[in-house]
């Protein structure tokens, strides 16, 4: 129909304007477009939900995925429907319950209008809100799919709190869904009210302006109902409440996430709470009333009250009780609850089988030359630094640039001939931004893989302060035999890539040339169907894998290839270790990734924060290591689940390791058949599970101040330690925990362990040094043990040791020597060994310049009861610090690091012609060492090492003919040879 503009007058009309409705092509097109919008939204969302369910069943976890997803969807739809139907129900009985006649007004006859614009589309409209609300309640609901799991299939602790005596199960499991379903109540009687009270104002059953009664008995009965409602719910929530004392977080003696009662919960607040629940129940049963009273005087004197009650009761009492009673005698009153929190955190946190020990902190040994041989079985000091030396892997194995290391190697151990070797590994992965030209092909279906593990002894380095390495070259050879050396998926794996179809791929590259390989296993997903195609190809937003020729039979597409990544799919309800490792185990190589179980409702036990208690130098400068869930708040935690990923086949496989955890079979009931028991994990396997660091590092940290087992001392504070920050960074951050083979003194031999230091609250001194035994299967793993210094004497800590190194005139010098050109020293990790009573610090020192762009080891440092080394060797720094030279006198330290010849005899011509070039050999090295030339530096070492040889031999035949006596040295004929001369001098 058209529609004519009016005629205003005042000068002739114009023609007329026609709006007409839109021609059949238009709405043709219209409507086309519209469907395929609407189908490219359905599709889209369909490709995120077959692709999830693809790879799922790509990996045998497909039950993970139904029934997560079956339990989301319930959620939903109960809960939707439930909210859907409370404020659709409450809306339909306002209107039903609305008066025949409205008053004349001028208030009701303004709500005439919207009553009439509204009346031809009441059931849309009822309809569009319930909708709108059952969808968002069932959103909300289904994000609630761990609780209802947990509640479901919650398993006892067998421990009961010590103030109401329930199951820790309780607190854990059920508590959680209770509060849900109080929330969600709430949240229904909220909604239910404002839904209700609009409509009866709409119809007149409410009035505000309006002469006469403000509401009609029946809104006012309704309206009573709902609000009874509401508060009875407020009653079930102070009930809830009085548990809740038992899980709840305050500030308490400089610990800011103190958990569980304290004298004022159990004796103002606990009684608070359960008065104001009679209160609200005595309030709920007024409003209820107003059915058959027909009035609001009753309900809001009692509401009123219960407000009142709330302010008084549960908000001024309990300060004063704080105020008088508890701050004038805080020890005594809080000393009961103090204990109660004590054991629950050491519980919760697996620290209450903690050995405390004395120890003295220095040794009573007087004769430091005794000490020599221990000093080499307390432990198998490693010198090669994970967490430095991955330049040098790099620079020496990386063999093509497509290939990478981790910028932080691991430490693990393998048996060399019936002993156990600390070796430091990495793996050669695949690096995208290395390939030679980027391209699609190239990036995902050329070069899809990393080639070889690459492994070095953690306790030795060469004569010009390299790895020894143990597996090495490309492919890898050496110790560690026959394995598949294809790295399908590892820490730098973070694309996709398409194998096993009529591209082939780089394998690796040699003297004769390129190799290529086409993947054989049946990992990842096929791309043979239409349909999977199409899905990726919205998926991942990437058309050709659509149409590409690339792409044929056998194809498959390979994804979430981090071990950490794929281990926290399969199993969503752990919390990942931030460090993954690799080892070889029967033939392949596997990523072992450490898993925890965690809760936060568990009664009495402090809180930490995953992200800030894990963080330390070296998750500060590498994001890769950082734990996964880092902004969870945990107060109880296991490491629970020990789980492999094959960087072959990407296979996926959990063990169960905490027997005894009721959070892990809680979830093994909820998800059955994922967990393989732990008698599945192999021998071979089990040689190279060890503790996790970030458990360790959450242990530590609780440590800190429950090392203490009676409240008086947790109370004064007087005995709080701190991780010391990194001495050999400048970030600030924590030192990380280390893994090292050594022996503690009640220990007779060495164990593989992780260790750390204390130092006293706001000082640098040494307060404690802890070490756990890491090596899985043994009768000792997990043992925690504290050496305790004494408050009395002083012992220097990290940062100090590292000062005094710094601080030495003559370590000074040679590390400004060492710095000359554009050389940069790097210091490695700070080691600290007990022996004999006393703390031994070890700590490599690096070199990177002088036309060398990776670490070296050059120097060590060692520091021992006083004594402080700075050699070429670990062996010459120990001898040196324990003044045990060995059989043959060490040549004196000059400046620079460099050593020294022997003086020349006048006894034996050949030795007088030996040590003359030996001199000359020095002063070259040493000239060549203030340039920076590192390599003319290694030609002299090596004319050194070669003049003093052949001047040993000459003094030993002069010594056996008789024609001479003390040109060796001290020890006379029989002397040994001299250390080793390094380049790294």
């Amino acid at each position: 129909m058209a529609f004519q503009m009016p005629d205003r007058g005042g000068g002739p009309t114009g023609p007329r304007i026609r709006v007409g409705r839109p021609s059949r092509r238009v709405r043709t097109l219209l409507m086309t477009l519209g469907v395929l919008a609407v189908l490219g939204m359905a599709f889209t969302m369909f490709a995120g939900f077959w692709t999830d369910w693809l790879w799922y069943r790509s990996v045998n976890y497909s039950s993970v995925f139904t029934t997560t997803l079956w339990t989301k969807i319930g959620l939903f739809f109960v809960f939707g429907l439930l909210m859907a139907l409370a404020v659709g129900f409450n809306i339909w009985l306002a209107h039903r319950l609305r008066p025949p006649l409205s008053a004349m007004s001028m208030e009701q006859q303004s709500l005439d209008r919207y009553r009439m614009g509204i009346a031809p589309y009441k059931k849309w409209l009822l309809f569009g809100i319930t909708a709108l609300v059952g969808l968002i309640a069932g959103a909300s609901a289904s994000g609630q799919w761990r609780t209802w799991l947990m509640w479901v299939n919650g398993v006892p602790f067998g421990t009961k709190d010590p103030q109401f005596h329930l199951d820790v199960a309780f607190y854990a499991f059920d508590l959680p869904w209770y509060r849900f379903l109080l929330g969600f109540g709430f949240a229904a009687a909220i909604l239910s009210v404002i839904a209700a009270a609009l409509t009866h104002y709409l119809y007149g059953g409410l009035r505000v302006t309006s002469p006469g009664a403000r509401a009609t008995a029946a809104a006012t009965g309704h309206l009573s109902v709902l609000i009874g409602i509401f508060v009875a719910l407020k009653a079930v929530a102070y009930w809830l409440d009085r548990y809740g004392l038992a899980v709840k977080s305050s500030d308490f003696k400089a610990t800011d996430n103190w958990t569980g009662l304290r004298y004022v919960d159990a004796n103002a607040y606990l009684p608070a709470k359960t008065i104001l629940f009679c209160i609200a129940v005595i309030c709920a049963l007024l409003f209820f009333a107003t059915l058959w009273r027909r009035t609001w005087q009753l309900p809001v004197i009692g509401f009123g009250l219960m407000v009142l009650s709330a302010i008084l009761i549960g908000g001024l009492y309990p300060a004063i009780v704080q105020k008088f009673q508890v701050q004038p005698n805080e020890q005594a009153k809080e000393a009961p609850y103090v204990e109660k929190n004590l054991k629950a955190t050491r519980e919760a946190y697996g620290i209450d089988g903690t050995k405390v020990s004395d120890y003295p902190g220095t040794s009573k040994t007087e004769d430091k030359t005794e000490l020599r041989d221990d000093a080499d079985s307390a432990a198998s000091i490693r010198i090669m630094d994970p967490n430095i030396v991955s330049p040098t892997f790099q620079q020496l194995q990386q063999m093509r640039n497509y290939y990478a290391f981790p910028t932080n190697l691991d430490v693990d151990r393998y048996n060399k001939d019936g002993k156990d070797q600390d070796t430091v590994i990495g793996l050669r992965e695949l690096n995208l931004a290395g390939i030679p030209k980027k391209n699609w092909i190239n990036n995902h279906f050329r070069y899809t893989h990393g080639y070889g593990v690459v492994a070095a002894k953690g306790t030795t380095a060469d004569s010009e302060g390299r790895p020894v390495f143990t597996e090495s070259d490309l492919p890898s050879k050496g110790d560690l035999g026959t394995y598949q050396q294809r790295v399908y998926y590892g820490e730098k794996t973070t694309t996709y890539s398409i194998v096993g179809g009529p591209q082939k791929e780089i394998d690796y590259s040699d003297d004769s040339g390129e190799k290529t390989y086409s993947y054989e296993a049946k990992s990842g997903v096929n791309l043979s169907s239409p349909v999977n195609r199409a899905a990726y190809a919205v998926a991942l937003n990437e058309p050709q894998i659509l149409y590409s020729g690339a792409i044929g039979e056998g194809s498959r597409i390979l994804y979430n290839r981090t071990p950490k990544e794929r281990v926290e799919a399969v199993a969503p309800w752990l919390t990942i270790d931030g460090d993954a490792y690799p080892a070889v185990v029967d033939g392949k190589i596997q990523w072992i990734v450490d898993a925890y179980t965690t809760t936060n409702g568990y009664p009495y036990a402090s809180r930490t924060t995953l992200g800030d208690t894990t963080a330390d130098s070296l998750t500060a400068t590498n994001d890769s290591r950082a734990v996964v869930a880092q902004q969870n708040q945990v107060n109880y935690i296991r490491n629970s689940v020990k789980a492999t990923v094959d960087a072959y086949t990407g296979e996926v496989k959990l063990y169960e390791w905490d027997t005894q955890d009721p959070v892990l079979k809680t979830w093994m009931k909820a998800f059955p058949d994922t967990v393989e028991p732990k008698s599945a994990i192999s021998e071979q396997l089990m040689a190279h599970l060890r503790y996790p660091q970030d458990l360790f590092k959450v242990q530590r940290e609780l440590l800190t101040r429950y090392h203490v087992k009676d409240a008086e001392t947790f109370l004064s504070g007087s005995e709080v330690w701190q991780v010391p920050d990194d001495p050999t960074n400048k970030t600030g951050d924590a030192v990380p925990p280390y893994y090292l083979s050594m022996k503690m003194p009640d220990q007779k031999e060495q164990a593989f362990s992780l260790t750390t230091t204390f130092t006293p609250n706001g000082r640098d001194n040494l307060s404690a040094f802890m070490a756990v035994d890491a090596e899985a299967g043994t009768s000792g793993y997990g043992q925690i043990r504290v050496l305790k210094l004494p408050t009395s004497t002083t012992v220097s800590g990290p940062k100090q040791v590292q000062s005094q190194f710094n601080s030495e005139q003559d370590i000074a010098e040679s590390i400004r020597l060492l710095r000359g050109g554009d050389s940069e020293v790097e210091y490695g990790n700070l080691l600290t060994v007990p022996l004999d009573g006393g703390l031994l610090y070890v700590e490599p020192v690096y070199v990177r310049g002088g036309g060398l762009k990776y670490p070296l080891l050059r120097k060590v440092l060692v520091t021992y009861g006083g004594n402080t080394a700075f050699e070429d060797t670990l062996e010459e720094a120990l001898n040196k610090v324990f003044g045990a030279e060995g059989s043959a006198p060490e040549p004196p330290e000059e400046e620079g690091g460099g050593t020294t010849p022997p003086p020349p005899t006048a006894e034996n011509p050949t030795v007088e012609d030996a040590l003359s070039d030996a001199q000359k050999a020095f002063e070259a090295g040493q000239e060549a060492l203030q340039k920076g030339d590192w390599e003319a530096y290694g030609r002299a070492q090596e004319d050194l090492e070669d003049a003093l040889k052949r001047a040993e031999e000459a003094q030993s035949q002069t010594d056996k003919t008789g024609g001479g006596s003390g040109g060796g040295g001290e020890g006379g004929g029989d002397a040994s040879p001299s250390p080793k001369p390094s380049a790294s001098s």
